[in-house]
């Protein structure tokens, strides 16, 4: 699915570089954190769990972490940077952080 941008733009052209697609490049980071939320998650208390919050969890945490970006796919070996344990610390406190402070009113769960 291609998406149209302004300028009529689509998505893999605002992304290439003379007929070079650089949109498969991934963070190796992201998936880390979301398996750390999918962990974390179902453990924590008084959470809404709306888009706005895991969004904001899933954005906090990415920002304490250093990004290594590699080609969607590519087999990575050698795991360098922080453990899963202490991604894990990372997303816990942001949790926390969200859940006492989120984005929205305390009944704004419309954003499921």
């Amino acid at each position: 699915m291609r998406t149209t941008y302004r300028g009529g733009m689509n998505q893999d052209a605002k992304y290439q570089i003379n007929r070079i697609n650089l949109h498969t490049l991934r963070n190796r980071q992201e998936q880390r954190v979301i398996e750390a939320m999918r962990k974390l998650l179902p453990q924590a208390e008084d959470f809404c769990g709306c888009r706005i919050c895991m969004e904001d969890i899933y954005a906090a945490a990415l920002s304490k972490l250093p990004a290594q970006y590699v080609p969607n796919g590519s087999l990575v070996v050698r795991r360098v940077g922080p453990s899963d344990s202490d991604i894990e610390q990372i997303v816990h406190g942001v949790l926390d952080q969200v859940r006492l402070h989120p984005n929205h009113s305390q009944t704004g769960n419309e954003a499921r």
